[in-house]
């Protein structure tokens, strides 16, 4: 099992900058002791100088905690705005509204009659000049610019927001009046109202383009799973080197995300599919028996569960036109480097892409999917109007859960967590077993490519700045008579993580990046939840990792899972390519072929993988190569695997079995089945005439065909088998068989 070193992270190293103290100490510092010389003077005169040091300290004491104080990755100051935005701002259930062209009309006609009628008021109290609102982006003429003509071709509508003409003139109470309602239509659009609103994206194209953030085009590819774990080491070196050679592909200029799903399947639909049919010979109550091992089997392995893998990559672009083609090409070279491992990856049209983000916002759903084009643009309707569950909810509803740290998705609750790594190394199999665990479960890991001379620069000023706090250190030592060594343990691992990732960048080709890997989970009830929380928490504790719960931020947590490519999470842990390339998504290739996928196919069970627990199942009179072998030691069940296929076949299809057995070792079978067995032996009176020439075969419709000239193909190499010997038989020997 393949280990790689995991180095500290050095977006959390602390380097002092001027009398031992950070940056944040000398912003927060100063701030602190002028509000408590303030508070010094207000109060000595009052209560007394002892008290007021006493309320100066305790003044000051506080802004040095804030500015050091950091949770998950979160100072002080950003985890009071996040509970705020929990409690006040965000805190809200959205329901299903289907989003439209005439939704929008209608809402912009009701800002506007709220504003006219605030002007009538300030008539009657003799204004005469009429104040005008109009929609953010259109000139005080009332004329559109081409950028709004773009907004509405595209019918998206971000914020819904107004100002007043500038030749209106106002006085204080019709100002007030109107800035209430200004902000009334500002909040409508920060804070998402419905479902489809907090699916954030701006607009989908039917070749699978996505306008994730405005201006920003993002593009996705599913990806199949290849042998990893159950080959060679040189084999695993070469899959490992070319998946750190793929993450170096990308540059600071493409975002990406993986993601990684465990959905629910319906099983109902998969006992369907394993069911044999019953036919008129007798054995149906053996082929019951039979499909109901089967249907064991498969709840046994995946429970339900179908794995899917997906990476989605972004770029900046001024329009779908520019980005088109620069996608075109990305997408190339990413299933180009698929392709060295032997994986199997597509690019994924709208209307797929549009099925993904129904399936992971509807986890539990057992409807089909209804998608249409031309309904979007005949009647004015969103893509997420297909897509959108029945409702988010981030409301704190007490006694069901909390919204700091759940939400409700349609009829599921969900939780959003963030891995810590405080690992000192990693094995290869983290993600596979976080993968196989078997629950609807979704990883999402985003990467983001830091350029490399920027971060030579950068790691260079770190090591320069930790240099300069060792050497005050090792000075303080010596001035003080004691070992110059004794050094602050986080300060002697970042200086070594840093210098590690300075030889990376310089001397191993590897790259930086910022990596924020989330767990998303959905269950029916709270407790079945936090049973699945606690198995991947217990999970990632094995390898000295930890899950940690996104306080306040859960609707970024469900946003930044969507396969969308957007981050709202600024949770990011520096890693090198060969660190990040340690959560490799290859575990085991599958082989099931049933479902909708596999009309017409009589799959057979070949046993259970190893890796993932899941329904070994085939066609192979559909494979590529429909030929098989049985390989194995005495005694390791090669004629048990044999009479099973044997008895699948005949169970499943009506195809003819035709046995070779020397050894008489499959009578038992063949009577049992109500087979006929021909023996062949010199003491039997049944035998082959190879001289028989088949005359049915005449009538086949085939001109061409000539059974004399077939026939004497036949015994010549016959000939040649019994006595050709090495050189096979000779021209004249050849003459006398014909």
């Amino acid at each position: 099992m393949p280990y790689v070193a995991i180095n500290k992270d050095l977006t959390e190293a602390k380097t002092t900058v001027v009398m031992g103290l950070t940056k944040r100490q000398l912003l927060f510092g100063p701030i602190g002791i002028v509000f408590g010389i303030i508070l010094f003077f207000l109060t000595k005169n009052i209560v007394g100088s002892y008290v007021a040091e006493v309320l100066l300290f305790l003044t000051v004491v506080p802004f040095f905690f804030v500015a050091e104080y950091k949770k998950n990755g979160q100072y002080a100051e950003v985890l009071v705005k996040n509970w705020y935005d929990t409690k006040f701002v965000r805190n809200t259930k959205r329901p299903y509204v289907t989003e439209n062209l005439y939704g929008y009309l209608d809402r912009m006609n009701q800002y506007e009659t709220e504003a006219a009628e605030i002007v009538r008021q300030a008539k009657k109290q003799g204004k005469k000049k009429t104040i005008r609102l109009l929609p953010v982006g259109f000139g005080g003429n009332g004329k559109k610019n081409k950028k709004d003509e773009q907004e509405e071709e595209r019918k998206v509508s971000a914020e819904e927001r107004f100002y007043v003409s500038p030749n209106a003139e106002l006085d204080r109470r019709t100002k007030k009046e109107l800035i209430k309602a200004l902000n009334k239509a500002k909040h409508t659009g920060k804070v998402a109202e419905s479902a489809q609103k907090t699916i954030p994206y701006e607009a989908l194209y039917p070749d699978g383009i996505m306008e994730s953030s405005p201006g920003y085009y993002t593009r996705m590819i599913e990806f199949e799973d290849t042998e990893y774990h159950l080959t060679d080491d040189d084999t695993k070196n070469s899959i490992f080197e070319n998946h750190c050679d793929f993450l170096n592909y990308f540059d600071p200029t493409i975002e990406v995300e993986f993601n990684y799903y465990n959905l629910e399947t319906n099983m109902e639909q998969t006992r369907k599919f394993l069911s044999i049919a019953p036919q008129k010979d007798g054995f149906n109550n053996i082929r019951k028996e039979y499909s109901d091992m089967l249907k064991e089997n498969a709840e046994y392995g995946s429970n339900g569960i179908e794995k899917r893998r997906y990476i989605t990559y972004g770029i900046k672009a001024k329009d779908i036109k520019a980005a088109k083609k620069r996608l075109a090409k990305i997408s190339t070279d990413i299933m180009d480097n698929f392709s060295k491992n032997k994986v199997r990856s597509r690019v994924l049209t709208g209307y797929e892409r549009a099925k993904v983000m129904w399936k992971f916002c509807n986890p539990a759903s057992d409807e089909k999917f209804l998608f249409n084009w031309s309904a979007i643009s005949r009647h004015g309707l969103s893509s997420k109007d297909f897509i959108a569950p029945t409702s988010f909810v981030f409301d704190d509803e007490k006694g069901h859960f909390d919204n700091r740290h759940y939400f409700k998705m349609g009829d599921r609750i969900g939780a959003v967590d963030f891995i810590q790594i405080t690992a000192s190394d990693l094995p290869d199999v983290v993600l596979s077993e976080l993968t196989g665990i078997s629950s609807n479960i979704c990883v999402t890991m985003h990467i983001k490519s830091l350029d490399r001379d920027q971060a030579l620069r950068n790691i260079h000023a770190e090591i320069d700045r930790m240099q300069q706090s060792i050497s005050r250190l090792q000075k303080k030592a010596v001035d003080g008579g004691y070992d110059m060594e004794l050094l602050p343990p986080d300060l002697k691992m970042y200086y070594e993580a840093a210098q590690t990732a300075l030889r990376g960048l310089e001397n191993r080709n590897e790259r930086m990046f910022l990596v924020t890997i989330l767990v998303m989970q959905t269950a029916k009830t709270k407790k079945e939840l936090d049973d699945n929380v606690f198995q991947v928490k217990s999970l990632l504790g094995t390898f000295n990792c930890h899950l940690k719960r996104l306080d306040d931020r859960q609707e970024y947590g469900l946003v930044s899972s969507m396969p969308l490519g957007i981050n709202k999470i600024e949770i990011q842990r520096s890693m090198m390519t060969t660190e990040t390339a340690i959560f490799i998504p290859f575990s085991a290739e599958e082989l099931c072929q049933i479902g909708a996928d596999y009309k017409g196919y009589e799959p057979m069970y070949y046993g259970m993988n190893t890796i993932s627990n899941n329904l070994i199942m085939a066609d192979r009179k559909k494979l590529r190569n429909p030929n098989g072998l049985i390989l194995g030691k005495p005694g390791y069940g090669k004629s048990f695997a044999t009479k099973r296929e044997i008895f699948n076949s005949f169970f499943v299809s009506t195809d003819d079995i035709l046995i070779l057995d020397p050894e008489r070792e499959y009578d038992g079978l063949v009577h049992a089945l109500n087979g006929q067995i021909i023996s062949l032996s010199n003491g039997t009176k049944t035998y082959i005439n190879p001289m028989e020439v088949d005359i049915g075969l005449l009538g086949n419709g085939d001109k061409e065909y000539d059974p004399v000239t077939d026939q004497i193909d036949f015994l010549v190499s016959l000939c040649e088998q019994l006595m050709g010997g090495k050189v096979g038989l000779s021209q004249e020997e050849i003459a006398i068989v014909i």
